[in-house]
């Protein structure tokens, strides 16, 4: 037998005998190196993919974000006008507080008038039977 080399074309990942020659320039790795890139490839994959599920969940969460501050923008308004309300009660409270009050002193005062017209008229009444007797003509027989 001669020492005769086959010269042929191989590709990436074609399984070489060992005491191949090259012709070019070129990575060679052996079996269980391969074999660990492979693996560090299909780790990193995966690692991509988790990489894109994180992605995805951190645009739902600036999403939930968002709305929690729309919320709480909702939410101050809707107090302020709770506060607002609150005001707007009060000043209607007042405001029949004042006229209760008021109302109160015309009640006295309807009094206090009803009371003055009673006597008044019980002494009208009685200067009127004064003034009848005392101009009556006296009878003499």
């Amino acid at each position: 037998m001669s020492n005769t080399i086959f010269i042929t074309t191989t590709k990436a990942g074609d399984v070489m005998k060992s005491g191949s020659v090259l012709t070019q320039d070129s990575y060679v790795f052996t079996i269980a190196e391969a074999t660990s890139l492979m693996n560090k490839i299909k780790d990193y994959e995966v690692m991509e993919l988790e990489l894109k599920k994180y992605k995805d969940l951190e645009a739902i969460r600036i999403m939930q974000i968002d709305a929690y501050i729309l919320n709480e923008g909702f939410y101050i308004a809707q107090t302020k006008r709770y506060k607002d309300l609150h005001l707007l009660d009060q000043e209607l409270l007042d405001k029949f507080r004042k006229r209760d009050r008021l109302q109160t002193v015309e009640n006295i005062g309807f009094l206090s008038l009803g009371v003055a017209l009673t006597i008044g008229s019980f002494l009208l009444a009685d200067a009127a039977t004064d003034l009848a007797v005392a101009t009556q003509p006296l009878i003499t027989n």
